[in-house]
């Protein structure tokens, strides 16, 4: 009876010092979260008889990569560690070993909700996270490798549509309300300005094409002045930059006497003919009881300096007159020769 004791005594003590041991190894190999690190080795995952959850075996590696394991989460659940044991099926995961003491890999339960679809997430100390996909319909799955979907911006890393896990690099600004910054000179384009349209912070400065000024001259002196065989010289400044232009006085003309068409002849000034006016009909004739009536001379006088110009500028009221007397001297000549005879 004391010799069964004693074996009962020191099959307690052992199986006491087995959990002492584990209970210290969860506390010292198990403390620290992943931060990143080497490569998890690859891992093969299959149901886990007979508990019926996720058998997550590492093909290389094993006690090493098992015993840094820090901490699970599947579909954003964080599980305990615990036990392999007959009903581990729910928010926990488990160490479980072979041949003796040596670890062979993890278990993982698979209470995370009604989806049959899991992303599950271990953590390990000096080792990156290790990623997997399981089907809890199958208890199969495999290692998600490359995240994918999710959109970067300026601020923020991408999602990913599997994982929920941020990666790659941020997205670049975005400029689009560029705003001139008034600072254009004369002969040089200014700038504008935008303000990033996500972030609100990026400013993206760019020239801002076309838009120089021009120079401003003033009314401008006389540097040199214009003589009759050389030219002379007019300088203008530009009012913001002080750019100097010059333009050419042309050379002063000398007067030519000889010449009545030249500008300078002010001795023998042209005489402007009087203006031409038309006379009627009716004003050519003879008014009664006035003098003309009765001085005929002063009738062809008057009427002549009334008559329109014809291209003759004797009147034909005076020729006729000529004629008349003409005639009248030679017939007179002809009776009085006739008489002498």
């Amino acid at each position: 009876m004391k010799v069964q004791n004693l074996k009962f005594t020191k099959l307690a003590v052992s199986i006491m010092a087995l959990f002492l041991m584990l209970s210290f190894a969860a506390s010292t190999c198990f403390a620290q979260d992943s931060d990143g690190g080497k490569t998890p080795p690859s891992v093969t995952i299959q149901r886990n008889d007979p508990t019926g959850d996720f058998a997550v075996i590492p093909s290389s590696n094993a006690e090493e990569w098992v015993k840094s394991v820090s901490g699970v989460t599947v579909n954003g659940i964080s599980y305990s560690k615990g036990y392999v044991t007959w009903n581990q099926r729910w928010n926990e995961y488990g160490i479980y070993g072979a041949y003796g003491w040596e670890l062979k890999g993890i278990t993982i339960g698979e209470g995370w909700g009604n989806d049959d679809t899991g992303v599950c997430i271990i953590h390990a100390s000096g080792y990156e996270d290790l990623i997997l996909i399981l089907n809890k319909d199958s208890y199969t799955g495999f290692v998600h490798t490359a995240h994918t979907g999710g959109t970067a911006t300026c601020q923020e890393q991408a999602v990913c549509e599997i994982c929920g896990q941020s990666y790659g690099s941020l997205a670049a600004h975005t400029f689009t309300k560029y705003v001139s910054d008034n600072n254009a000179a004369c002969t040089e384009d200014g700038t504008k300005t935008a303000v990033c349209d996500v972030c609100h912070t990026a400013k993206d400065t760019i020239t801002d094409e076309g838009s120089a000024k021009g120079h401003t001259y003033d009314e401008g002196r006389v540097t040199k002045e214009p003589t009759t065989a050389q030219a002379g010289e007019k300088t203008y400044t530009c009012t913001v930059c002080g750019a100097v232009k010059t333009e050419e006085i042309p050379v002063i003309e000398t007067q030519d006497p000889e010449d009545p068409s030249s500008p300078d002849d002010t001795k023998n000034p042209s005489v402007p003919e009087p203006p031409k006016t038309e006379t009627s009909n009716d004003q050519l004739k003879p008014v009664q009881g006035s003098d003309h009536s009765k001085n005929p001379a002063a009738t062809q006088e008057e009427t002549g300096k009334t008559s329109p110009k014809t291209g003759d500028e004797a009147p034909y009221d005076v020729w006729l007159m000529l004629f008349i007397v003409s005639a009248a001297g030679i017939a007179g000549t002809l009776i009085y020769k006739k008489k002498l005879r």
